[in-house]
């Protein structure tokens, strides 16, 4: 009995000094990046899929305009999504909260979590669809400059999006130049990246080119 006690205490002991966000130890990451994966990252990303299915299902093409290239709602219809995004954003401000680990300083150590900067672009995602799109810009533009991972390219394209959305394409366009400049973008960030420069050509009435881009997307 006493021996299963003090394995007890001992497990204890163990799991909650892991829990600390404060050590940058292997034990300390494998754990922050095993819970933030599937305890939160996960359903934050399960939410989203949800969300974006009703969009989706509810959209209506209307083709005597010109089809936009995303389907995103309308202010009045975005709401009836909120609850999908803001469980996402819900789920993945947790996850950063919980376990995004830290110098003594109170710094995120950005290289020893690997689903921090994903979470981050779960939340920005989230935004995007619920049409808040400068808070969504916030998040993008948070991960492309502290995070040296892949990821960012994901986050920079989302960001242009959102410019393009608000009609900001002379911020945009220079994203999507710093990304097509990139010789180490991934496969498919490239082809997300030809359908947003589509996106940015129809919004400045350059059909010619835009047709081009979304051939290649």
């Amino acid at each position: 009995m006493r021996s299963l006690s003090a394995i007890f205490v001992i497990c204890a002991v163990l799991f909650f000094g892991a829990c600390t966000t404060k050590k940058n130890t292997a034990i300390h990451r494998g754990y922050h990046n095993l819970t933030a994966r599937f305890n939160g990252y996960y359903w934050s990303t399960e939410a989203i899929k949800e969300g974006v299915f009703k969009i989706e299902t509810a959209n209506k093409e209307n083709y005597d305009k010109v089809l936009p290239v995303f389907v995103i709602p309308s202010n009045e219809n975005a709401k009836a999504t909120f609850p999908d995004f803001d469980k996402a954003i819900k789920k993945s401000s947790l996850v950063i909260q919980r376990h995004t680990i830290k110098d003594k300083k109170d710094n995120e150590i950005p290289t020893a979590g690997k689903w921090i900067d994903n979470n981050w672009i779960n939340i920005g995602i989230s935004r995007y669809y619920k049409r808040e799109f400068f808070s969504g810009i916030e998040s993008f533009d948070y991960v492309a400059r502290t995070y040296k991972s892949k990821d960012k390219f994901t986050a920079m394209l989302w960001s242009a999006k959102c410019y393009n959305e608000v009609g900001a394409v002379s911020q945009s366009d220079p994203i999507l130049s710093i990304l097509q400049s990139e010789k180490n973008l991934p496969t498919k960030i490239k082809s997300e990246l030809y359908a947003v420069r589509g996106d940015y050509y129809l919004r400045r009435g350059l059909n010619t080119e835009a047709i081009t881009a979304l051939t290649n997307a």
